[in-house]
């Protein structure tokens, strides 16, 4: 049975590519169901009204929406860091470090985001859902959200330790001037 016309909402005839990028997301467990996964829709035929794709999909799309939440998150902790980096040095170091505690703590709730989505694949121990739980994620685009999260990752950390080694830098050469000014206080007290 040819379901593009019923899938895209229309009548009229369709290209081969559109046919074969549909069939691409059609699972079928059996002659008596059907899954067919869409950018913006769903199907989902099942004679015995097991929604276990369904509930699959919507997992899918909470795991979408976490990702997105964090990758705004990111996003703004990016946009923060031309003001972090204008107040270097001494002063600003206690901006800086609650900047890195709030990237340690996104760091870890990202990773435990990620944790359970691999986890939820591992805890899928039907193949043909495990199946249809990759290719929401692909379809979604949650991989590509993956990447900006881990790429918004890595620039912070990257900043903030540049940052760190900086304000270190002149800790250090703040120590070293406190050293070498009670060094000629006590030559000049030594000598009147």
């Amino acid at each position: 049975m040819d379901l593009t016309p019923l899938w895209m909402g229309a009548k009229e005839e369709f290209a081969p590519e559109v046919r074969r990028e549909m069939e691409r997301y059609r699972y079928s467990y059996s002659t008596e169901d059907l899954a067919l996964l869409g950018f913006d829709r769903v199907f989902i035929l099942d004679s015995e009204g097991i929604w276990d794709v369904a509930d699959l999909v919507e997992f899918v799309h909470a795991q979408l929406l976490e990702l997105s939440y964090y990758d705004g998150v990111l996003t703004q902790e990016l946009e923060a860091v031309p003001q972090v980096l204008r107040h270097r040095g001494l002063w600003g170091y206690g901006k800086l470090q609650r900047l890195r505690r709030r990237l340690m703590a996104r760091h870890a709730e990202i990773a435990d985001v990620r944790a359970r989505m691999e986890g939820a694949l591992r805890i899928t121990e039907d193949l043909f859902y495990a199946k249809i739980y990759r290719a929401a994620l692909e379809l979604y685009g949650a991989h590509e959200l993956e990447r900006s999260l881990e790429e918004k990752l890595r620039v912070l950390e990257a900043t903030y330790e540049m940052v760190t080694e900086e304000v270190v830098h002149l800790r250090s050469q703040a120590v070293e001037v406190g050293i070498l000014a009670l060094i000629a206080f006590e030559v000049v007290r030594a000598l009147y």
